[in-house]
């Protein structure tokens, strides 16, 4: 889903050929700047106005750039022109000029390679632009553009400088009061707490608004690679259970997926989804994953079940399952406790419940075991006080 440009300190020039991959590079450029923002991303096509002098406008991009994309369709490294020359061989080429200037400036050069082009080898190209043969290439295929993409974002995007489980989180009308034994939150003037016999009750209330420093708290959005994450949020686009080190997924955080009932890791990347619904503008609730899908290695049906590392304790756990399509009976049981049981979607779209559960292992478990087609959009996590 598309929201308002965020400002990054990372000027990003895509470098193209009209004539070979023009589409391609334009439904990157959307990605691109969905992820950092309008203004921080350069296409010749969208961000040169009428009557602007081209040459004038790319020098003084790419003094600006501090990242290059370099699109490289088939034809990329052979176009002609109209008498016969190939274009790479011309210093006055605009993509050769481009590309030379990034790789002289010391700016971050990305090769992409669609439609099934390979990577060029240095004796195929001209002596100033050899230097880009050795960069490690990203291939994006159309059958798995949100996986390619969410890569090539996540090697562009800048590391972040804060971890988000750190911030103070306040939503309007919930407030979170810490104290003896439990956690005890008032929402909307009515008093909850959260199984105190640790039975996994589970509540509608949502424990991470606002909590003390000391307290481990989470907040994670699943989705695809490509998707705007929501402010505050961990991003989780099925990777396998792991250190996560992409953006927007923290500092020193190990989270992903795992196969049902096991350990092992399981790859989901290809059941994230930002739906695009019109007219919903939570964010949270456009994006989702699939806690089942087909396994990458084998190519069967598997099961996910998603897991975090977190310190032994007792925990708070809110999660929120739904789609804009009732095609689901949504089940999550948490470190075995049910929290949302047979949720089928057909009164209401999403379905969000709490409960308190205790982590023995180091590791907090969530699964979907009795659903069917759970689809997961995002949970909070907030550790109770001892």
């Amino acid at each position: 889903m598309r929201r308002e440009s965020q400002p990054s300190p990372l000027a990003i020039f895509i470098s193209y050929r009209r004539s070979g991959a023009a589409g391609t590079a334009g439904r990157l450029y959307d990605t691109l700047a969905n992820r950092f923002g309008d203004d921080h991303v350069f296409m010749d096509v969208d961000s040169i106005e009428p009557g602007e002098d081209f040459t004038e406008v790319l020098a003084r991009t790419l003094r600006r750039s501090r990242a290059m994309v370099v699109v490289i369709g088939p034809t990329w490294l052979d176009v002609r022109d109209s008498e016969g020359n190939r274009r790479l061989d011309d210093p006055d080429d605009f993509v050769r000029m481009e590309v030379e200037h990034a790789l002289s400036a010391g700016l971050k050069v990305l090769p992409v390679l669609v439609e099934g082009a390979t990577m060029p080898t240095a004796d195929q190209l001209p002596g100033p632009m050899r230097k880009l043969a050795a960069r490690q290439a990203i291939e994006i295929s159309p059958t798995r553009y949100s996986y390619d993409a969410g890569r090539l974002v996540a090697a562009l995007a800048p590391k972040p400088s804060g971890h988000p489980s750190r911030r103070m989180l306040a939503a309007a009308g919930t407030v979170v009061l810490v104290g003896g034994a439990g956690v005890a939150w008032a929402v909307q003037g009515r008093d909850r707490e959260p199984d105190p016999d640790g039975t996994g009750t589970a509540t509608t209330a949502d424990p991470t608004d606002e909590v003390t420093p000391e307290l481990l708290r989470l907040r994670v959005n699943f989705q695809n690679a490509a998707a705007q994450t929501p402010e505050g949020y961990l991003a989780d686009f099925g990777e396998p259970f792991g250190p996560r080190t992409g953006p927007d997924q923290g500092e020193g955080q190990v989270y992903g997926w795992v196969h049902e009932g096991t350990h092992d890791p399981l790859d989901l990347v290809a059941m994230g989804r930002d739906r695009d619904t019109p007219g919903q503008e939570d964010q949270r609730l456009d994006t989702l994953m699939h806690m089942e899908g087909a396994d990458p290695q084998t190519g069967e049906l598997a099961r996910g079940a998603w897991e975090i590392e977190v310190p032994d304790g007792r925990y708070v756990v809110t999660v929120v399952v739904g789609d804009a399509a009732p095609t689901s009976i949504h089940t999550i049981n948490v470190e075995g406790v049910p929290v949302i049981r047979g949720f089928d979607g057909l009164s209401e779209n999403y379905e969000e419940s709490s409960a308190q559960v205790e982590v023995t292992d180091g590791v907090l478990t969530v699964d979907s075991v009795g659903g069917t087609n759970t689809k997961i959009n995002y949970l909070h996590v907030v550790e109770v006080p001892s």
